[in-house]
């Protein structure tokens, strides 16, 4: 049997490196958004040097594809502030991916 393998959702966090140099509101050359891309969770802190520009535009290419997604940019948290608690509210984004991907229906709510 063939099986094309595709994930049924992606997480991305940070961001970045994908936007192009020169004109940061172009995609960069050999990075695109395939009409069969996977839902997508984003996350990313403000603070992060041009991360969430690059984020929002992912973002709206996944709305203007039709393709779900859900973004999250906080003030603050910086680049790398992985999933140990700091006090800011980018720290919870393991939560509000959960969640999430509850509403997708990929968890069962919490029991």
């Amino acid at each position: 049997d063939v099986e094309r393998a595709l994930p049924d959702f992606a997480i991305m966090i940070y961001g970045g490196g994908f936007m192009d140099a020169k004109d940061p509101t172009k995609f960069a050359e050999g990075f695109s958004v395939p009409k069969d891309a996977p839902p997508m969770f984003l996350a990313c802190a403000h603070d992060d040097g041009n991360n969430p520009i690059a984020m929002t535009h992912l973002y709206l290419k996944y709305k203007a594809l039709g393709i779900p997604a859900e973004l999250h940019i906080c003030t603050k948290g910086g680049h790398g502030f992985g999933m140990r608690p700091a006090g800011n509210p980018i720290n919870d984004w393991p939560q509000r991916c959960g969640e999430w991907m509850q509403s997708m229906g990929w968890l069962s709510p919490a029991e």
